[in-house]
């Protein structure tokens, strides 16, 4: 019969990047339990959760806390402290609670230093201030947080795959263009791809993308060609839906 359980297991995703990280696990409730010390031991292994172990999944090669880590599945033990905690990533992970639990198949140690937070009666991992690059993982039971830092490595990603997968379509050079606006670097790779969309078929969304390349790079006048060039092409084009930017861009820049 399928009943319902003390400590219901749940899932959280995020994308971070091109990173897919996703977490599995049971949370049990406070219930007007004293958890840590008690029953939560410190200074002992934990599950992390209820039933079986905790697992964190990544899709690609990340680092965590600034340490490298492979893609793929890890469960997720912790040694909870009065003042410190440690985190435990294993490459097994089919495992009841920390029953067969191998330190030797350990793939990352990491310290935590534990706060005080809102609280939860759930215990539950989020994912806060999370961007292209990096994301912050919390575990958070109670009234304590523990967290640790995940980056991505997005960036030399989407380079690779610019390499690989570009296409002769004018807006794909634009698009990727565009992201180095983004992430607010790799300017002149940026301008090199624009121009060649530019070069494909011109139009109001590569000279718009191209302007705002220019005016990162201070060239303010060719910049403001660029601007009243997209204009120009928005006018005539059916689809023009960033006329609002390109206008108000315009008022500021002249």
């Amino acid at each position: 019969m399928d009943m319902p359980k003390p400590s219901p297991k749940a899932e959280v995703k995020q994308r971070v990047g091109l990173t897919d990280i996703e977490i599995e696990y049971y949370s049990p409730g406070v219930k007007g339990r004293q958890i840590w010390g008690q029953l939560v031991p410190y200074d002992k292994m934990w599950r992390t959760g209820a039933n079986a172990a905790t697992t964190i999944e990544f899709s690609k090669d990340v680092k965590v806390n600034g340490n490298e880590m492979k893609a793929g599945k890890y469960s997720f033990f912790t040694i909870p402290g009065k003042d410190e905690w440690t985190l435990i990533f294993n490459e097994e992970t089919e495992l009841w609670g920390t029953g067969n639990y191998d330190k030797d198949k350990d793939v990352l140690r990491i310290k935590a230093e534990p706060r005080d937070s809102d609280f939860e009666e759930r215990m539950a991992f989020n994912f806060r201030n999370f961007d292209y690059e990096k994301t912050r993982v919390d575990l958070e039971w109670k009234e304590t947080r523990v967290s640790f830092n995940v980056n991505v490595h997005t960036d030399k990603q989407v380079l690779s795959n610019i390499d690989q997968e570009i296409s002769s379509i004018p807006d794909m050079y634009a698009d990727v263009a565009r992201y180095t606006l983004r992430v607010d670097k790799h300017y002149d790779k940026g301008l090199k791809w624009v121009n060649k969309s530019i070069n494909q078929e011109e139009g109001w969304y590569n000279h718009w993308i191209k302007a705002e390349i220019l005016k990162k790079k201070e060239k303010d006048n060719k910049a403001y060609k660029h601007l009243k060039k997209s204009k120009k092409l928005g006018e005539q084009a059916e689809n023009f839906f960033y006329r609002e930017e390109v206008n108000r861009k315009l008022d500021e820049w002249q």
